[in-house]
């Protein structure tokens, strides 16, 4: 049962000192994890929930009971200082009073955050048309709004770069800011001198983490640590302060980034996991997501778009979209902290899949090379099932700057035939393209066409750029270093 859900409507307040041996009843004022006596996280209780508590505090812990009318009792364990049982030691993060109003963390936030007093009770509709930041993707199962923030703009006195707001099926998943960072690096350093810009880089990181932590703290208290995420290179450490059933993280990952990420608490108390996918099912889901058209074009549907952005985020920013598609919890600035991504960017795929291996192996995927070659028979193989596949490639500036416009008037096509026609000369002219290395690019062929015999290919730069279509020759001259899938 999700325990959100069965939560009553009706905000009102009862603390209690001591329980004793008879059962007490309390309603809480905010939003409460609940977990299993074995300490497994079950789901949470909505504010104005009235509980039954129904033993002593012991471990920290306090043994509670939930009797919706007419619903199951639910049987569970919350934190003592969740429920006003037990003052938090020294250190721990201090929950906001009503002093920190929705006003004011707006006005801090110098943005319109919030409305009423939670993000993840709130349509995305109203969220989404709060904020009028540009929607980067919409799935039947994901929705993401992102901005990339003039220099101007203030985040709790620190300058963000980008600020993404991701929706699921229920509402608002997560929201998050990304402020200095070696990716996004300030416009007019010098690029040339690279200490001095890593120097420059490092302490705008520094300075921007002391800001937000001292913003903070001043907002809401002392901060408790948190740790966030799965796999040896992707977890992060975080300073964690919670208001209003949201959990807000500081996260400083030293010399690489400052980001803000702003979850439910219960996400937060799960260290930001979420529940694995067995094979069977994800394959099944998969399957169910491919797009056969009438003209002939297979297409991997449903897959999230992530806008890199104007940095060199190719590879970190392509991993993202693919472990979302997937279900998996992912962020193009912690994947390119694991890549070992360079300042303004440049990873490969390899050096991604050695960092970020730990995290997709705990979730029962596998990262592995699929094939060297480019064609229809390799790709169709990947594609039928419902995977799309990461591909190293260069970049040809002259073919680059004709796909759009190519595709659009692929759309137009009398007929397969016809396009095929249009499309001989192309082919021939593709034994001439031979881009050099330092155009390297990766990006994913997402779809075939054994009509006309093209691939379309789909980059991380915007809805734009989702779907493309390029010829077989063309991408067997652009390729690079083959194709990696996960699965």
């Amino acid at each position: 049962m999700n325990l959100r859900q069965a939560s009553a409507a009706v905000i009102a307040t009862m603390l209690l000192g001591v329980v004793g041996s008879r059962a007490e009843t309390l309603t809480v004022s905010r939003t409460v994890p609940a977990y299993t006596e074995a300490g497994a996280f079950m789901g949470q209780f909505a504010a104005g929930t009235r509980l039954e508590v129904t033993g002593p505090v012991r471990d920290g812990r306090v043994p509670v009971r939930y009797a919706p009318p007419g619903g199951q009792v639910i049987e569970a364990w919350c934190r003592a200082t969740d429920l006003g049982l037990a003052t938090p030691p020294p250190g721990t993060a201090v929950p906001a009073g009503p002093e920190v109003t929705v006003e004011a963390l707006n006005r801090e936030f110098g943005l319109p955050l919030w409305k009423e007093g939670s993000l993840w009770a709130e349509p995305e509709a109203d969220v989404a048309g709060r904020l009028r930041w540009p929607r980067e993707s919409r799935t039947s199962h994901l929705s993401i709004y992102r901005a990339y923030f003039p220099e101007s703009v203030r985040v709790l006195g620190a300058r963000p770069y980008t600020g993404a707001i991701y929706f699921g099926p229920e509402g608002a998943s997560e929201l998050s800011f990304v402020f200095a960072n070696k990716g996004d690096a300030p416009p007019g350093m010098d690029v040339s001198n690279l200490r001095a810009l890593e120097r420059a880089v490092r302490r705008a990181i520094d300075e921007d983490a002391a800001t937000l932590e001292a913003k903070l703290t001043e907002l809401f208290g002392r901060p408790q640590g948190q740790r966030i995420g799965v796999g040896s290179q992707t977890r992060e450490n975080a300073r964690r302060w919670d208001w209003n059933g949201h959990a807000i993280l500081l996260v400083h990952a030293r010399d690489e980034y400052v980001a803000l990420r702003i979850v439910p608490e219960a996400f937060a108390d799960a260290r930001g996991r979420v529940d694995r996918i067995g094979t069977t099912e994800l394959r099944q889901t998969l399957a169910a997501r491919v797009v056969r058209r009438d003209n002939g074009d297979v297409v991997v549907g449903e897959l999230p778009m992530i806008n890199q952005g104007p940095k060199g985020y190719c590879v970190p920013a392509t991993w993202e979209r693919y472990l979302r598609y997937l279900g998996i919890p992912a962020d193009m600035y912690v994947l390119a902290l694991a890549g070992q991504t360079r300042i303004g960017g440049g990873t490969t795929l390899r050096g991604m899949t050695q960092g970020a291996q730990d995290m997709v192996r705990t979730y029962g995927r596998d990262v592995r090379n699929y094939s060297s070659r480019i064609n229809l028979r390799e790709v169709s193989r990947a594609v039928d099932r419902g995977f799309p596949l990461m591909w190293s490639m260069r970049i040809d500036d002259d073919l680059h700057r004709t796909l759009t416009p190519r595709t659009a008037e692929r759309a137009r096509a009398a007929s397969p035939d016809a396009w095929n026609e249009r499309l001989a000369p192309l082919r021939r002219e593709a034994r001439r393209l031979d881009p050099p290395n330092a155009n390297a690019h990766a990006c994913m062929i997402i779809g075939y066409n054994e009509k006309t015999r093209e691939l379309a290919v789909s980059d991380s730069w915007g809805p734009a750029f989702e779907e493309r279509w390029i010829t077989e020759e063309e991408a067997q001259a652009l390729n690079l270093g083959g194709l990696m899938i996960i699965e």
